[in-house]
């Protein structure tokens, strides 16, 4: 299991056009700090502008043979710059740039990935869908996500390569008030292999449950669940 407490801050219509001051703070398992400024580029909204710094912090257990040998701590300071456009209420597509500096750094345990820093820089593309009645146990509608990068020496990068990853949920009403609640997810790194800290982490309840959270890295993985409410 793994646990955090996260806060989000939003300052609306910081113009005529409705930009919003946007800040997102989580500590745990998962650290992060966020603050962007999305501002849309027409009074209805459709397209807009979003930049944003970032610093996420985590740790990761390295596990050999369902063994868990190591905890490697991963640093991220960079920002983005992403154009978009909202599609209705439901959808949403944008692009941009990424850069990261990373810092990878052995907790505990032997050095079994390098101890190094590497600028990772190149383009991003993500597609949202959501039309599900609510965002905790949803009993109609679906939700579906894809997210795709990719790390370019000639963007700023000493590093070459890419990952796709998308899910979808759905659900899927039965009977009365019943509702089987549907999953499909998967990553891959495109054959060209990812470096090992950018490797897919995946394994408990969210994912594989018969693994410890974060026992699997791998270069590429697919999934699919189903849960009955």
């Amino acid at each position: 299991l793994a646990f955090s407490i996260y806060g989000k801050h939003t300052r609306t219509w910081l113009n005529d056009y409705g930009a919003e001051w946007r800040n997102e703070v989580q500590l745990g398992f998962d650290n992060q700090f966020s603050s962007s400024l999305y501002q849309p580029l027409d009074v209805t909204q459709r397209f807009f502008v979003e930049p944003r710094l970032f610093l996420f912090s985590n740790w990761e257990d390295i596990f050999i043979d369902g063994d868990r040998v190591a905890k490697y701590r991963f640093d991220d300071l960079g920002g983005d710059l992403d154009v978009g456009v909202n599609i209705g209420t439901r959808g949403q597509l944008r692009a941009g740039y990424v850069y990261s500096h990373r810092q990878t750094a052995v907790e505990t345990g032997p050095r079994l990935l390098p101890e190094e820093a590497h600028n990772d820089a190149g383009v991003s593309f993500r597609a949202t869908y959501d039309s599900r009645d609510t965002p905790f146990n949803a009993t109609s509608g679906l939700a579906a996500a894809l997210e795709y990068t990719r790390s370019d020496e000639s963007l700023g990068a000493d590093r070459d390569w890419e990952r796709i990853e998308a899910g979808v949920g759905m659900a899927v009403p039965v009977f009365r008030r019943d509702v089987v609640w549907v999953t499909l997810a998967g990553g891959s790194d495109l054959d060209l292999g990812l470096p090992p800290d950018r490797q897919f982490m995946i394994g408990g309840p969210g994912s594989f449950p018969g693994y410890e959270l974060g026992e699997l890295r791998a270069g590429s993985y697919w999934t699919a669940s189903g849960s009955y409410l």
